[in-house]
């Protein structure tokens, strides 16, 4: 298997929800500039989250926001 290329890439905490839960799937969601997470909890419950840095309700996007 031929080795992959590692330069520039890296894995960043942009966000989290403060909530406990215990998710057992999740998936981005981009529409147009705009970003969203979608995540999936044991209790067949869904969530989907918004990524804003832009305002002061998500701690200048520290926490997701829910939609």
């Amino acid at each position: 298997m031929p080795d992959l290329p590692t330069q520039g890439k890296q894995l960043n905490l942009l966000s989290k929800d403060f909530d406990n839960s215990d998710i057992s799937a999740t998936e981005f969601v981009i529409n147009g500039s705009q970003l969203h997470f979608l995540a999936a909890d044991e209790g067949l419950n869904v969530r989907l989250f918004r990524y804003f840095n832009k305002t002061a309700l998500s701690w200048k996007g520290q926490k997701l926001l829910p939609l």
